[in-house]
């Protein structure tokens, strides 16, 4: 290979680097753009979006809460993020039983999932919410449901 051939082969990896590197970037900004529409269309919806992950064990995550949290629980997403169970206690007592089961049994037979009750907030003051979710079934095993609640004034 001549002097030529290398000069005019480093030449394409160089254009090809740069090539990989604009459409990295395109599709960097193509997902920021699409992430901050979806931001803007949750944050104008009325209550609060969550992403709800069951594992088979039993455990469960919230890794999305959206900024409406607060109006219904008085915790911020990243609260409610890192303590799901803030969410999942602000039902009364006498509702636990009934909440859970309403959980299992939507995440075995897949078909949506309506819950409503009354939910403590952070104050003390007692909020009637009306939820639902659409579960699916992760390689893993877990079922995520991306669940909308809307809370009312007081109880």
């Amino acid at each position: 290979m001549s002097d030529s051939d290398i000069k005019s082969l480093q030449q394409y990896v160089e254009t090809l680097k740069q090539q990989v590197a604009d459409l990295q970037n395109s599709m960097d900004n193509a997902l920021a753009q699409s992430e901050l529409r979806y931001q803007r269309i949750v944050a104008n919806l009325p209550g609060v979006v969550f992403q709800f992950v069951l594992h088979p064990d039993g455990s469960f995550e919230m890794p999305y809460v959206s900024p409406g949290v607060t109006a219904i629980y008085g915790v911020t997403p990243e609260e409610a993020m890192a303590e799901p169970a803030l969410i999942m206690n602000a039902a009364p007592e006498a509702y636990q039983e009934r909440l859970q089961q309403s959980i299992t049994d939507s995440a075995t037979t897949l078909e949506p999932w309506v819950w409503e009750s009354p939910a403590r907030h952070r104050d003390g003051s007692m909020r009637w919410i009306s939820a639902t979710s659409r579960p699916a079934r992760l390689a893993d095993g877990s079922t995520v449901s991306v669940d909308h609640r809307i809370g009312s004034g007081g109880v």
